[in-house]
Parts: C-alpha cells; sequence; structure tokens
C-alpha cells in the first residue's frame, strides 16, 4: 500500500520516525494533492509563507504535511532530514495564525 493519501484511500498515519523512514526508504511516499514532503517549516518569510500556503491548502480536503522529509528534486526520490522537535508545534502554530490574521 502506498503512503499517497486520498479521498478513497486511508490515511496513513506514521506513529514514529521509523514508520517515516520505512516508507522513504521503500518509495512509498509521492507527493500529491494529499501530502506534501517538507524539510523544515522555514527560516526566512518567503519560506514561511510557503508552509502557509502549504497548511492552507489542506483545510479544505485533508491531508498530511510530513516536515523533516526532503526531495530531490531531479530523481524525485525522498530522504529523511530529521528536524528539531522543540518548539516545532509553536512555530507551525504560528504560521498558522499569521495565515489566518492576513486573510
Amino acid at each position: 500500500m502506498e503512503a499517497n493519501l486520498g479521498p478513497r484511500q486511508p490515511r496513513w498515519a506514521p506513529e514514529t520516525e521509523d514508520d517515516i523512514r520505512v516508507a522513504v526508504d521503500s518509495g512509498l511516499i509521492k507527493e500529491s494533492h494529499y501530502i506534501d514532503a517538507k524539510r523544515k517549516t522555514g527560516g526566512t518569510q518567503s519560506e514561511r509563507r510557503e508552509t502557509a500556503r502549504d497548511l492552507a491548502s489542506y483545510a479544505i480536503d485533508g491531508g498530511a504535511l510530513l516536515f523533516g522529509v526532503g526531495e530531490d528534486k531531479e530523481s524525485h526520490a525522498m530522504y529523511l532530514d530529521p528536524q528539531p522537535l522543540n518548539g516545532l508545534v509553536e512555530k507551525i502554530d504560528n504560521i498558522a495564525r499569521c495565515l489566518s490574521i492576513r486573510r
């Protein structure tokens, strides 16, 4: 089963880094309308805007953003790029709040 999400596919809910590693190593993760991989949330204003756009795109149909997973643009292969978890939820929440304020 692919890790892709979609209207007729069950929701893939990784619980550990190893779950993500297995999916990445097996080539199961493919970016689509329902799943997006991000190396990080963004250090610059334009990177934060990109993250905000990604968050907003999943507000309608649902989906998953995987932070700490990068994509080699030439080969389309995914790879793990673990990010520190300390403060990550707050950073994503702040990006989402700024998105809702700027409407």
